[in-house]
Formats: structure tokens, sequence, C-alpha cells
């Protein structure tokens, strides 16, 4: 089952998990959930499972790493994350190997380390969804594709020299490739935005920039065609099957990515005024000079 939409920090809105425990474990954790898997059912061999955790208080501790206690079945697995949103949600990644097996109610989040504080997360319930590491299922295929709002700029306007990232998100483990590309339009041109293996580190993933040039304007936002990706070789994680890289358009103008209504500045906008320019500005106002100024979507 494909999702697309939505995207809030470049990563697609999850399925939650039903029956989450009401009171948080150890006051220290609020809510947990497994995004859904690729068939809406199973894991297989060589999936991501992807979850997440969202603490209490937003976790402070610079360079520190959640570390994540999972069960699957007979077997206990830990699990290294990141913490993103500014410390107020953790995500982890864990591709199922050939020896996960469980049944629906036997994958379940165990304790979390959060910044060295250990969290028992016994009092939620384990996921619906089932574990079948000795099927492969189905090759790798695009689960999410959009902006993301990692890297996008303090008042949401790219300007030149600026760089647009974007990512899509495969269902499995990956291996890349060659130099594959992904179109994106910027009003009406198209641009390649390149692919970056050096930004992307998280399995099943890859992230593509594009560095806003002169002459670049699109003050209704950027998007993406269908089936954007091309180029390179994008295949299973062990080489055995070529990645479906097919996916819908993500127009701006339709809401289908929350944030691909990024505007990229036209010529008649500023790059970064500094503190003199709006003093200046002021002054015109101030005596009757008459400004005018190009709507910006922010």
């Amino acid at each position: 089952m494909r999702r697309f939409g939505r995207v809030f920090c470049g990563l697609a809105f999850s399925v939650l998990v039903g029956g989450l425990a009401a009171a948080p474990a150890a006051g220290q954790v609020s809510d947990i959930w497994f995004d859904a898997p690729h068939d809406g059912a199973t894991w297989h061999r060589g999936d991501v499972m992807r979850a997440r955790i969202v603490p209490t208080v937003p976790i402070s501790g610079a360079g520190s790493r959640p570390v994540l206690e999972l069960v699957v079945g007979e077997n206990t697995r830990e699990v290294e994350g990141r913490f993103y949103q500014n410390g107020t949600r953790a995500q982890f990644f864990y591709v199922v190997r050939s020896e996960d097996a469980a049944a629906a109610d036997e994958v379940r989040m165990v304790k979390v380390s959060l910044a060295g504080v250990e969290v028992d997360l016994s009092g939620f319930t384990p996921t619906t969804y089932a574990v079948d590491g000795g099927s492969r299922g189905a090759a790798p295929a695009i689960d999410a594709v959009g902006l993301s709002s990692f890297f996008v700029p303090a008042d949401g306007v790219y300007r030149p020299g600026d760089e647009i990232y974007w990512f899509a998100r495969f269902h499995k483990a990956i291996a890349v490739s060659g130099a594959p590309v992904l179109a994106q339009r910027i009003g009406e041109e198209m641009r390649e935005a390149r692919y970056r293996p050096d930004v992307q580190t998280l399995p099943g993933g890859m992230y593509f920039t594009y560095t806003v040039q002169a002459g670049d304007c699109d003050m209704d936002g950027v998007g993406i065609p269908a089936n954007a990706i091309s180029g390179g070789s994008v295949r299973e994680a062990d080489g055995s099957r070529a990645a479906d890289l097919s996916h819908p358009a993500q127009d701006p103008a339709r809401d289908l990515q929350a944030d691909a209504t990024r505007p990229v500045a036209c010529a008649a906008v500023p790059a970064a005024p500094g503190p003199w320019l709006a003093l200046l500005a002021s002054l015109l106002l101030a005596g009757g000079a008459h400004l005018v100024r190009q709507r910006r979507l922010a």
C-alpha cells in the first residue's frame, strides 16, 4: 500500500498503532507508533520497519542517540535511532532479517534510552502488523516522495545559492549506483536535482539537491512531475531486483505536499536584505515614496 500525501519533516504521515496505552510509560514517553508495512499487513525480508517515539518533553542532549529495544517474535533487536523536530520526536529504522518471524501481536517496543535515561515501554500495546522474514514480498517501491523540510530557509523562501532538498523513501533497503537525478518544476522550467549519497544515511532513502540559480522564479511553490527519478541504478539492497521508481506528481497547487509550497525568490525579491536596507525602506515610506512589493508565499 503506497502512501502519498502530506509530508511532515520529510516523512509521510504514518498509520498509528491501534489501542495505545492511555498512560505514558514512566512519564517519559507520551506516544509510540510504527509506520504501516508496504502491503498494509506484514513486513517481509529487507523491508524497513520504521518506529516513532514521542518524548513527554523535548530531548536536548546534544549529540545523543536514542536506542530502542525491539522484540520481533522470539528475537530481541537493539536499534539506534535519531532525534528530529528539535528533540520532540525519535525515529528508528530496522531492516527485517531472514530469521525474523512474528505474528501480528508479537512485535513490540520494550524499552528506549533517551539521552541516557532508560524508559520502560511495556505499558504500550504491541503493533497489529506481522513479520515474515522468510518471504521477500514486493520489490522496492517508493512509499513517499517530496520536499524535505529539514533544510528549508527560515523564511520559507529559496534564494540564489540556496539548496533545495528532495527525498524519496522506499519501503525496502536499497542500493544506489551511478548518478540518478530528480526532475523538478520551478516556475515554467524543469530543473534536475542530483542524487546526494553523502546526505542520506537511513535505509531505504534517497536525497536529491538542486542549487537555486539566478533567474529561477516560482512564487507558487516548487513541485515535481510523476515518475521524476531517472538515471543511475536503484535496486534492492542485495542487488537482486530493480526498484519501482513510479510515483504520482507532487503538485503544490493541489496541496499534495505540505512542504512543497516553498517559493523560489524572483528577481524582484532581494536576497536577505540587511538592516541598512530596512532602514532605507522605512525612510522612503515615511517620505511618501511608493514601493512595489512582489507577492511572496511562505
